[in-house]
């Protein structure tokens, strides 16, 4: 395997990596099936101390597999694994983390109702005998998260009250208290905003500097070149390709994922004129006020057939538009008309009733019901609509799932495999079927391409731009203002809880999205 040239953080590693230091982990031959159905097929990876190993593959590669034979989740069917030149084979998580292999995963395993310290040393609390230094707790949690960058984070507050993206950052805070070796993040930006990215940058940088091992797995190029030493790509189960970060270009990892050239310049979607205003009911949001935000009201109206983006920083208020749209948050003040009807939008239900249906930011915890099939889940919002006597007919759920299926080119294997079994993108694909099945005048995307392949991003592109065609509104938020530009035909920028400009056309840029979500204008 070729010697690699790691980041500047990790200078004397690449130096001693180049003298022949052994890996820290050593994986050799490693295979996966499931139901004779091989998901990884003979990989071999080295990780070593002091770097960051970006692993990246399209959903459904074998990077999950593979990193939960890592931490223990998951046993190889065959292969060797090697912890500082000792074979190992972790039964469960716990012997893993016992070895210092942890994982932190983007479903937080934090306990809300408990504080920082308490999460941070959960299980293995300082004290003599049965009685807990909560002192020294606190302590020893505010001396980890000084360590890692994260002071303006208290070691005395209840997880449940911090933000998603401070929730995260104490959940890597985590692998310092475990006396890890082997630190795995998977997806850890996909909360995070640009001030919380560059303390996840910083916490990372401490990791390997403290000679950890870091396997960071994103579907975000950017971070990829920012902060990897080592780039790995899966495909098929495969390993496809293995270089220095300094070595490979975005265009070539693009290529290694997909398996074929991307083009990446492509112009966004709004600019080949997918988004076209219709003749039908226009949804007209006056004078709103949003609860918990300080800024003006807000006005603004959407179109039939029109793809309208929402960008801003994070707490801007830009998912709060979207949870007033779908009924989940009743303004201070204000009304939502959709054509000349006054909307009542008190609760979902209500919402979907009036019309309005919201993608969720959370497909797993709030789009999906991981455990039930896919015919479940595609259905469950228009039982009413398939049900007679208070009975579901068979026949028309399966039609309608059949129908989606073939519609979003969803990829399952039967209509009765659980959602849990699904790719990332294929569970999008799901929880998007499930809310067009309404038939909406009005279709809300929270995040719609987070945790989301390239393969998928496109298609989830195409789908969108298809339900504009056919004459429904669509509103589209995202942290991602590549992806906002991808879907958007015009983009509202929100900052305080109201719109401070709107961008149309060539003004519809990155740098102007981030220029007027960022700055204060006097």
């Amino acid at each position: 395997m070729q010697k690699f040239s790691p980041h500047s953080n990790s200078a004397s590693n690449h130096a001693s990596a180049e003298e022949g230091e052994a890996p820290l982990l050593r994986m050799r031959g490693i295979s996966k099936a499931f139901a004779g159905i091989p998901a990884l097929r003979d990989v071999d990876l080295d990780l070593y101390e002091g770097q960051v190993h970006a692993l990246l593959g399209q959903n459904g590669a074998g990077k999950s597999t593979l990193i939960s034979i890592m931490s223990g989740a998951l046993q190889a069917s065959s292969g060797v694994m090697e912890l500082a030149g000792q074979e190992v084979s972790f039964a469960s998580p716990s012997e893993a983390l016992a070895s210092g292999v942890v994982a932190v995963y983007q479903e937080l395993s934090l306990l809300p109702d408990m504080t920082v310290a308490e999460n941070l040393f959960l299980g293995i609390e300082p004290g003599h005998g049965p009685l807990i230094s909560r002192t020294q707790m606190r302590t020893k949690a505010r001396e980890i998260l000084d360590t890692l960058g994260a002071t303006d984070i208290d070691p005395g507050t209840v997880v449940g009250d911090l933000n998603i993206a401070n929730q995260q950052l104490v959940e890597i805070s985590k692998a310092l208290t475990r006396q890890a070796r082997v630190v795995i993040l998977d997806e850890p930006s996909a909360v995070l905003g640009s001030q919380e990215l560059d303390l996840l940058y910083a916490m990372v940088r401490r990791l390997t500097a403290g000679g950890i091992a870091v396997v960071y797995i994103t579907h975000r190029l950017d971070e990829v070149q920012e902060i990897a030493d080592v780039v790995t790509v899966m495909r098929d189960g495969r390993k496809v390709l293995d270089e220095a970060r300094s070595e490979v270009s975005k265009t070539e990892m693009i290529s290694a994922m997909v398996g074929r050239e991307v083009l990446l310049d492509a112009p966004p979607k709004w600019q080949v004129g997918v988004s076209r205003a219709q003749d039908g009911p226009t949804l007209s949001v006056q004078n709103v006020v949003l609860p918990g935000m300080a800024g003006e009201a807000l006005n603004f109206e959407v179109q039939s057939g029109e793809i309208v983006g929402i960008a801003g920083l994070t707490g801007s208020g830009r998912s709060r538009i979207l949870r007033l749209l779908a009924g989940l948050e009743p303004p201070l003040s204000g009304k939502v008309n959709l054509g000349q009807t006054v909307l009542n939008l008190r609760t979902p239900r209500s919402a979907i009733a009036q019309g309005i249906v919201l993608v969720p930011e959370d497909r797993k915890r709030l789009g999906l019901i991981l455990n039930q099939s896919v015919i479940s889940n595609t259905v469950l919002s228009i039982l009413s609509r398939i049900s007679r006597l208070g009975f579901i007919s068979r026949s028309s759920s399966r039609g309608r799932t059949q129908e989606m299926v073939d519609r979003l080119s969803i990829k399952i294997a039967s209509m009765n495999q659980e959602v849990r079994y699904l790719s990332g993108g294929n569970q999008q694909k799901v929880v998007i079927a499930r809310c067009i099945g309404t038939n909406p005048k009005l279709l809300l995307l929270d995040e719609p391409l987070r945790g989301v392949d390239i393969g998928a991003k496109s298609e989830i592109v195409d789908i969108v731009g298809q339900i504009a065609e056919q004459g429904t509104a669509v509103i589209v938020v995202s942290s991602e203002i590549e992806d906002v530009l991808a879907l958007t035909n015009r983009i509202l920028v929100v900052r305080d809880g109201c719109i401070v400009r709107e961008l149309i056309g060539d003004e519809a840029t990155e740098t102007m999205v981030l220029q007027y979500s960022s700055v204060r204008q006097s």
